[in-house]
């Protein structure tokens, strides 16, 4: 047999051999890798969801800072009645502000967690082991795996 037919035949084996051990792994990683996609999917949904909260929060604030100079305004010219009124008000616009800013913020904890979670899972997972012959001292004696 020639040289050529020897290193075509060395490269089908090798490769027969590298699609089995990746095919073993991936049947091996099946349920991170499973994980992995929930995890992202629930991801996707949950900026969404962040990020109209927080369009919500910022609109709660200029509201709030509007209604503050109102109420100073009222409290400046006299108006007291008139300023009781609107504390009530303001009150409530605030209370609907800090409840949607826990909110938040509970959101934003859980995301960084669900995201810690996904890498720690693609580390574990994401790596694979091929072989890949290596001569030594003029034949293909030895194979290594590596990473």
């Amino acid at each position: 047999m020639d040289l050529p037919k020897k290193i075509i035949g060395l490269v089908v084996v090798f490769g027969i051999i590298n699609l089995v051990l990746w095919g073993v792994q991936e049947f091996y990683h099946r349920e991170d890798t499973n994980k992995i996609k929930e995890i992202e999917t629930y991801l996707e949904n949950e900026k969404l969801s962040i990020s109209s909260l927080e369009t919500k929060i910022i609109q709660y604030e200029q509201e709030l800072e509007y209604r503050e100079s109102e109420l100073k305004g009222l409290e400046s010219l006299g108006f007291i009645d008139k300023y009781n009124d609107e504390v009530d008000n303001f009150n409530y616009w605030l209370s609907t502000y800090k409840s949607d800013l826990d909110s938040y913020n509970a959101k934003l904890t859980e995301y960084n967690t669900k995201v810690d979670d996904v890498n720690t899972l693609i580390e574990k997972s994401g790596s694979r082991w091929y072989l890949i012959p290596i001569p030594f001292g003029g034949g293909t004696k030895s194979k290594l795996p590596i990473r």
